[in-house]
């Protein structure tokens, strides 16, 4: 039976990029309930769509402050991150009115008790700014941090790669000087 020793020094990798990350989700889904439940702005699909962004990222964070996990968990954010900046992009347009407003649009109803199952379903509609900081969405806010975030991601990756290649050039040269 083995038992990982969490308290070894080598196994944590102290990546502070992440520990911001998961802070500013933290931070970005406590205000967002804030909204929702004490504000009583209640959010439109997307809004929601966007939140479960930002659960991924705050549960899977944490993960890779673990030396083993912290590459594939650098890869696994920036998807997030991607899908986020589409799932923002895609808001932002409907907000625009450049997209049609899918959140609002009505299903075929074919007997009355499909009527009354869309008269009960509440909808907020996408294309609604509710609320803005200077002028902007939360949504283009969502857009701007997850373009910066995939950037700093890749700019960390791309440092940690050519570290590595760096060591495996130096000790294939230290190899080749041995014989």
């Amino acid at each position: 039976m083995a038992i990982i020793n969490l308290y070894n020094q080598k196994k944590w990798h102290y990546d502070w990029t992440l520990i911001l990350f998961w802070l500013a989700s933290l931070l970005i889904l406590l205000l967002s309930f804030h909204q929702q439940y004490f504000a009583k702005i209640e959010p439109c699909s997307l809004c929601q769509w966007q939140r479960y962004v930002y659960f991924l990222i705050f549960s899977l964070s944490p993960i890779g402050l673990i030396q083993s996990y912290n590459l594939s968990v650098r890869y696994a954010l920036i998807l997030i991150f991607l899908m986020g900046l589409c799932l923002a992009t895609y808001h932002i347009l409907v907000q625009w009115e450049w997209l049609a407003d899918r959140c609002t649009m009505t299903q075929k109803i074919e007997n009355m008790t499909d009527f009354m199952k869309m008269l009960e379903q509440p909808r907020t509609s996408c294309a609604i700014i509710d609320w803005k900081l200077f002028g902007l969405s939360a949504s283009f806010y969502n857009a701007i941090f997850s373009v910066l975030a995939i950037l700093c991601l890749n700019t960390k990756i791309t440092e940690r790669l050519g570290l590595c290649l760096k060591d495996l050039l130096i000790r294939k040269l230290r190899q080749q000087k041995r014989s």
